[in-house]
């Protein structure tokens, strides 16, 4: 290391020391290549980019090149050295005039080999030295940064002949890793560097490198700085901080240090640790980093040169890289900035580590610790010994202490005796429990006398054969007997047989044995009288080898007898259905499995069984526990949940599209009646318009049925005598059935009322009777019949159960061909039909089933091929007046009605519709206005000055139902009355209904005939609730649904 800084020097006196340098070294090479003799030596020019005066990295560089090629060439190496300076003099100026210097110096005689040291010496020979050597080969060393670069070179033929070299990887990225693994905790990272062209490469490189690590630490550049700045800013560092110092070649003022003099002078100004990148930096006051060994490049540059120089071609050997680097570390400085050693990466190298005291001294305190530990065993020994007879004398006094506390509280007697019968040991309940003290009485005096005899056998038994046990009765406190079991053994001590025996108190035993007799017949009870089906099978004997009596009444048998006498595969089963029998036997348990088993009488029983499988000793082999339940009744009941689930649901279709349907029907129906009073009947057009009229019609009479069937029509209920109504329908059922079918009509005379809508009644008889009709097509009787009925208890009727109460029963019987099994279980279908295609929609029982069952009734049908068919129905029976026509609605009105003057508001969402309703009742002189909504009708209320008759309202619109706005336009104009439209009603107009029979509705499709009787029945009606009337007479039926 050089003593104090040199300062830059002129270019002049520069060019003037070389050119003295080289005349010296031509005198003095002359002399030497002329002195040779035989093999010529082998002439290396090593090229140095620095000074001769630059120490440090490439000192130990320069002497391992020169050490290993010395020891590897097969002739004498003679080696020249120069250094470029361009550290200093960058300038092209100086490289020219470096070339003519050794243009000079090698004119008579060219070097063998040329070691580049540097990239930057590469350059030189590509560039202004060029021409210098040509032929020559070259072995560069440069930064692997810069491989790419050589290796174009190479590929474009501008770096000569024969080139090759080593690369040096510099890794300052993983030196910082390993700065941030030895200090966990640092915030910063401070990077100095120098300000010449080298200096400011390295400097952008290292930026480039660690612009990743920005996101977890703070990193800084001290570059472009004077020494003395660089000192003083590094003094005020603070803690958490680590500085990177990798290549420091001049400061900003131009000054040049070698970089471990600039890493004394920056270690001592810090008070935080410095890291590095090449070895030399140790012993500098460097912590450590990835630090690259220059005597490992020195040798692998010289391992080439060696091969150029024995005779291989440069161009021909790959560019080595080098990667000897390694993480390295100064212990001393580890001890100083107080770093563990466990951070340390595995196969870090640490140089100057100070060995521990175990490490200096250790043969001499392993052979103390061998002397330590024999002196230890020999005493344990000893101790052991000793501690080992201890323990065995604590272990007698232990056992001979738990033999007797396990004699002492044995739950039972405990007595030991010798052969002649003395009681030599015994327990404490011994005394306790028996009469007499063991030790004060011969041996059986606490026998009872009737099992001494047996006691003495036992004893003697057990010392012949060694063991046994026995059952005698033992005198206890009171005197009395105590049942015992003693199990003795025979036990010899110093060869002398001795009788030991432990008794057992069987009381409890005993008092347990009579509750488990005594829980068996209980169990024994509860089998017998349990509700279900209880029952044992063997499967290998394929027959029931236990059945209680509720199994064998499941069954129908009269006896147990007869069950167990089955063979539960061919009797018990139906043919073909053995779903049960599969599934038990692959299971130990089951549980809720249903099948069908076949009565007695042959009938099939739906039964839902759980139970287990198990296994028998013996014979019988694997066995069935079932318990069986009738289920029958309860799938029937869920087979009609089905149904009505599947009614409902095409209910809820059917009312979904009524109300749409019903508007357009009314529009091509009313629309037809127009066009017929316009031109008139006759004609083609008139006969078109009347096919209009009536298909519209038909459709209607579909739509009527769909709301019946699913329950979503309105109906006007009233108390009725069924008789009446039989009376009247009798008259026009004769035209409807014919005259080849007779009619009989059983009528109860003292029959009950009931409340139902008339002319749904009047549809159901129509609908029964058509139907019995098509079943008799050569003719037959059709009976009608009417009854009171009262059932006690609730009844079931084909699976269906009927409430008790009091009830009014219709019949209606035909002698036709009936039905079978599956017509009858889909008999209320709708859209179900037997009839051939186009004889009828399938509607027809649907709808009685839904009038019925909306008028809270039941309807069975009773069938059999060939046997007719009987339907009954069952309505409840009412205690309330019979409610006669008003005489008004009995007279009738005239059929052809004045014209009017009155105002009306009507209120409808369908336009169509709504325009057709003004139409028609403007063409009979009435006045109208119109809203299209309930919000619009009450501010066209508002707005009209004059009087407002009726209020003709559909009953659902969106904003406001009908109901609704009839409410609210009462209360603001109290002489209105009100008539409903509807084509179909939700809950809103039924809850109406309930509580306001009365009200006066009007079912959509309707003629313009209908509307206006309608009207005038609300005209001619008196009191103050004039649009309240009579029900009968609000009902239309005239359309009459084809069946």
């Amino acid at each position: 290391m050089r003593g104090p800084t040199l300062c830059r020097q002129s270019m002049a006196s520069t060019r003037f020391a070389l050119l003295c340098a080289t005349l010296a070294t031509l005198m003095v090479a002359s002399s030497g290549w002329a002195q040779d003799s035989g093999n010529p030596p082998k002439r290396v020019l090593l090229l140095y980019s620095f000074d001769n005066n630059e120490e440090g990295v490439f000192t130990s560089f320069d002497h391992a090149l020169r050490s290993q090629l010395r020891a590897g060439a097969r002739d004498r190496v003679e080696f020249y050295t120069k250094y470029m300076d361009f550290a200093q003099f960058s300038t092209h100026a100086h490289a020219v005039a470096l070339a003519q210097l050794l243009k000079l110096e090698f004119s008579k005689q060219k070097p063998d080999l040329i070691v580049a040291s540097s990239y930057w010496a590469l350059q030189f020979l590509l560039g202004e030295g060029k021409d210098l050597f040509p032929g020559t080969p070259v072995v560069v060393l440069f930064n692997a940064r810069r491989l790419d670069e050589v290796k174009l070179c190479i590929t474009k033929g501008t770096a000569g002949p024969g080139i090759t070299g080593v690369a040096s990887t510099d890794e300052p990225a993983r030196t910082l890793d390993l700065a941030l693994r030895l200090q966990p905790d640092t915030q910063r990272v401070v990077v100095i560097g120098g300000s010449s062209p080298l200096d400011q490469y390295w400097t952008d490189r290292l930026k480039h490198d660690f612009s990743s690590y920005r996101q977890t630490v703070e990193v800084t550049y001290l570059t472009g700085l004077t020494m003395n700045e660089i000192l003083r800013r590094v003094a005020q560092l603070p803690p958490h901080t680590v500085i990177l110092s990798t290549l420091f070649l001049e400061d900003a003022r131009g000054q040049s240090f070698l970089q471990e003099e600039a890493l004394d002078l920056i270690t001592r100004a810090a008070d935080v640790p410095v890291y590095g990148i090449y070895l030399s930096y140790i012993g500098h006051g460097v912590v450590g980093g990835r630090m690259t060994n220059p005597e490992n490049l020195g040798r692998s540059v010289a391992d080439l040169a060696d091969r150029v120089l024995n005779g291989e071609n440069a161009a021909s050997i790959p560019i080595v890289v080098d990667n000897s680097s390694q993480d390295t570390v100064d212990w001393h400085q580890l001890q100083r900035w107080h770093i563990s050693e466990k951070r340390l990466p595995p196969s870090t190298v640490e140089l100057f580590r100070e060995p521990s005291a175990w490490e200096r001294y250790r043969f001499a305190i392993m052979a103390v610790i061998w002397l330590c530990t024999l002196e230890a065993a020999l005493i344990l020994t000893l101790i052991f010994n000793i501690g080992r007879r201890r323990r065995a004398e604590r272990s007698l006094l232990r056992q001979k202490a738990l033999a007797n506390a396990v004699i002492e509280h044995l739950p039972g007697l405990f007595v030991l005796q010798d052969k002649a019968g003395k009681n030599l040991r015994w327990n404490k309940n011994a005394e306790g429990l028996l009469r007499y003290r063991p030790g004060t009485v011969p041996a059986m005096s606490n026998v009872a006398d009737e099992h001494r005899e047996t006691a003495q056998r036992f004893k003697d038994e057990i010392l012949e054969q060694g063991s046994g046990h026995v059952e005698v009765d033992m005198l206890g406190q009171d005197g009395g007997p105590v049942p015992y079991y003693f199990n003795g053994v025979r036990v010899e001590i110093e060869g002398k047989p001795y009788f030991a025996a432990i008794g057992i108190d069987l009381t409890e035993s005993r008092r347990a044995e009579e509750a488990v007799r005594r829980s068996e017949a209980e169990l024994r009870s509860f089998v017998e009288h349990a509700p279900y089906g209880i029952g044992t099978i063997s499967v290998q004997q394929d027959r029931f080898l236990q059945a209680n009596p509720a199994l064998v009444k499941l069954l129908r048998y009269q006896s147990e007898a007869e069950v167990l006498a089955l063979s539960v595969s061919r009797d018990l089963y139906p043919q073909g259905d053995a779903g049960f029998r599969a599934q038990p036997t692959r299971a130990d348990f089951f549980s809720g499995v249903e099948f069908n088993w076949r009565r007695k009488d042959g009938k099939p029983v739906t039964v839902r069984a759980s139970g287990r499988r198990s296994s028998r000793p013996g014979s019988e082999g694997d066995t069935i526990e079932i318990i069986a339940e009738d289920v029958t009744a309860h799938r029937i009941l869920q087979e009609q949940l089905h149904q009505a689930q599947k009614m409902e649901a095409l209910g809820q279709l059917a009312g979904s599209i009524a109300h749409d349907f019903n508007n357009l029907l009314s529009v091509i129906i009313g629309y037809s009646e127009l066009l017929s009073e316009n031109l008139g009947s006759e004609g083609p057009a008139g006969v078109r318009l009347e096919t209009i009229k009536k298909a519209g019609q038909r459709a209607a009479s579909l739509t009527s049925q769909l709301l019946a069937f699913s329950r979503r029509q309105v109906l006007q209920p009233r108390v009725l005598n069924l008789n009446s109504l039989v009376t009247e329908t009798q008259r026009m059922l004769q035209r409807l059935i014919g005259e080849d079918i007779e009619q009989i009509v059983l009528l109860d005379p003292v029959l009950a009322k009931t409340k139902a809508d008339p002319g749904q009644i009047v549809q159901v008889i129509m609908n029964l009777a058509v139907n019995a009709r098509d079943a008799m097509p050569k003719g037959g009787k059709l009976t009608i019949k009417t009854a009171n009925t009262s059932f006690k208890d609730a009844v079931s009727f084909s699976g269906v159960a009927v409430p008790p109460g009091e009830y009014v029963m219709l019949s209606v019987s035909d002698t036709g061909t009936g039905m079978d099994e599956e017509t009858r279980s889909r008999l209320f279908e709708p859209f179900f039909t037997t009839k051939a295609a186009g004889k009828g929609t399938g509607l027809g029982l649907a709808t009685v089933y839904g009038v019925v069952k909306q008028s809270g009734g039941y309807v069975f049908a009773d069938s059999e091929l060939g046997k007719g068919t009987t339907f009954r129905i069952y309505l409840p029976r009412v205690d309330l007046p019979l409610r006669t026509p008003s005489s008004q609605a009995a007279q009738g009105l005239p059929p052809d009605l004045p014209p009017g003057s009155e105002t009306f508001l009507v209120v409808e969402d369908e336009p169509a519709f709504r325009d057709l309703l003004c139409e028609q009742l403007r063409s009979r002189g009435y006045q109208v206005l119109v809203a299209s909504n309930g919000v619009e009708a009450l501010q066209v209320a508002e707005q009209h000055k004059g009087p407002i008759r009726v209020l003709i309202t559909d009953v659902i619109m969106p904003e406001m139902s009908g109901p609704d706005l009839a409410k609210n336009l009462t209360k603001l104009r109290g002489e209105t009355d009100v008539l409903y439209m509807s084509g179909y009603t939700d809950d809103k107009l039924s809850n109406i209904l309930e509580t306001e029979p009365e009200l006066t509705l009007i079912q959509k499709p309707f003629s313009i005939d209908d509307l206006v009787q309608k009207i005038q029945e609300i005209l001619c009606r008196k009191g103050r609730h004039s649009h309240r009337g009579d029900p009968s007479l609000d009902l239309d039926l005239r359309n009459a649904p084809d069946l």
